[in-house]
């Protein structure tokens, strides 16, 4: 059992100094495009037919590139690809369109052999970050806040602000009509797991007022509160 035990602590000590040595960090804002970088150019001379790279987390199957077509894995659909052209020049970076706080994760890219056997590039440790403005306001002037995503709401859906103001949102931004001093303050915008996707801070007539209030949901969007 300890020389068990022993060799189970070199082969996990081996492999976190592999993964760990290699890791490079990337951010983006929510929303965003970022690129994973992988370093491919010692492959750069393999044929495009016989090129197979793999993108993964510990947990979800990301993108294969494998013989010239992209393959992504489930929640990646039409968000992850890697260029063929920058392929081709040995550059395997992985291009993550739209993302989101789920996509936080440690991702690593792999080279496939013709023997299937995978060859460790590299790993990227990605964190996503929320959006923060300062908008400064005079009374009577409309408030606009771009909520950074597509699952906040219908264009044209008004929604019921108070009973002084309508807030609506239309080509992802969410409108209030004719703000007032009191209405300064600090908003956010939040998704279904209270992640902050867009702080606001707004001064109406060069007075921030101290309230603060959350404008929106992005799972429900049925109410907007000061």
């Amino acid at each position: 059992r300890s020389l068990s035990m022993s060799v189970l602590f070199v082969v996990l000590t081996v492999f976190c100094s592999q993964v760990c040595s290699a890791l490079l960090s990337v951010s983006g804002l929510y929303g965003d495009t970022v690129t994973l970088p992988c370093d491919g150019s010692y492959y750069r001379p393999t044929p495009e037919e016989r090129k197979i790279v793999q993108w993964e987390t510990a947990d979800h199957y990301v993108l294969e590139f494998n013989r010239g077509l992209n393959l992504t894995g489930p929640g990646f659909e039409n968000r992850a690809e890697l260029s063929r052209e920058r392929i081709r020049d040995g550059d395997f970076s992985l291009i993550l369109r739209n993302v989101t706080f789920s996509d936080e994760d440690i991702y690593e890219c792999q080279f496939v052999n013709d023997r299937s056997e995978r060859k460790f590039l590299g790993g990227v440790k990605l964190t996503v970050l929320g959006h923060e403005e300062n908008i400064s306001l005079s009374w009577g002037d409309p408030l606009s806040v771009p909520l950074h995503t597509q699952q906040a709401a219908l264009d044209s859906t008004v929604i019921s602000y108070s009973s002084r103001l309508k807030a609506w949102v239309q080509d992802q931004v969410l409108k209030i009509s004719s703000v007032r001093a009191e209405d300064g303050g600090t908003y956010t915008v939040q998704d279904s797991q209270r992640n902050r996707i867009s702080t606001v801070h707004v001064t109406v007539g060069g007075e921030e007022w101290g309230s603060s209030g959350e404008l929106a949901q992005c799972d429900s969007f049925t109410s907007v509160s000061p």
